[in-house]
């Protein structure tokens, strides 16, 4: 059936975290795209979209809720995905703002850190903020540190330094997060997670309340994929996708809407996809 088709990218981000579209214009960028079904899942914000059917330029996308948050399982940093099956509740936008403050003060101190090393002075939070970033992450600190000429590119910054990754564990715990997305009604998956680490861990998390991994990307190989599918179909988990983009190529990744149907019908997902569109709201 038509709806079966309908091509999906559930992991996006825009200007509000380290992305180069503002929300809005990840929603043109969506549309002109052929995109039908979206997650505008920014760094530990939640989504600055409606939720269900909007009409951008003649063309209908459904926006899912969402977010990307960021936590700590031993000494590394993971990411969930966390989606809603209808508008995210406040319980959840109001622990995206403090989650927020939380990052702010990670970058003064990573910054702080990058300054012992020579390289700096660099904006502080509250000036990066000042000029409209609201979830602060290392990219945006590698670009400061591009712009003032003391590294090339945005990858060597992350070779050099940032890759260490340090105060990974001032975000909070995965059991903690994951048991937070279940009580306040999210259906979460873990985020591109490594081949090895999710082999060691993925039976760990779903204890702890993970619904799904992601098993559908453009930038990891078919081995890799097939592996993670395989590792979630042996524990019962279900499989998200979505192309991670930054960028303002949407649609250049889809995953048709039939590889989700097993998690979004129990979750009433699926039922608005098939609802009337004529409620769609303009933007």
């Amino acid at each position: 059936s038509p709806i079966n088709k309908l091509a999906c990218d559930l992991h996006i981000h825009s200007n509000l975290s380290d992305g180069v579209l503002s929300p809005e214009g990840v929603l043109k960028a969506a549309a002109s795209g052929g995109l039908k079904v979206i997650a505008l899942t920014d760094h530990d914000l939640s989504t600055a979209l409606p939720f269900g059917w909007n009409t951008c330029e003649d063309r209908s996308v459904f926006v899912i809720h969402g977010a990307e948050l960021s936590v700590s399982h031993e000494g590394t940093e993971q990411h969930i995905l966390v989606y809603f099956p209808k508008s995210a509740p406040a319980e959840f936008q109001q622990y995206c703002m403090q989650r927020t403050e939380d990052r702010a003060r990670r970058y003064d101190l990573l910054r702080e850190w990058l300054q012992q090393r020579g390289v700096g002075p660099l904006p502080s939070a509250s000036k990066r903020i000042e000029e409209g970033a609201h979830a602060l992450t290392r990219l945006h600190l590698a670009q400061d540190v591009v712009k003032h000429n003391m590294a090339s590119s945005v990858s060597e910054v992350f070779e050099r330094w940032l890759h260490y990754q340090p105060y990974s564990n001032y975000f909070p715990s995965i059991k903690e997060v994951l048991e937070f997305a279940t009580d306040v009604g999210g259906f979460s998956s873990w985020a591109h997670p490594r081949t090895e680490e999710a082999s060691r861990w993925l039976a760990v998390f779903k204890k702890y309340g993970l619904n799904s991994v992601e098993g559908f990307r453009p930038t990891r190989g078919k081995h890799h994929r097939r592996k993670l599918r395989e590792l979630a179909a042996s524990l019962q988990l279900h499989v998200t996708g979505g192309s991670d983009t930054h960028g303002s190529s949407l649609g250049a990744f889809a995953v048709p809407a039939v590889r989700f149907r097993s998690w979004m019908e129990p979750i009433g997902i699926w039922e608005h996809l098939l609802s009337n569109q004529n409620s769609q709201q303009e933007i």
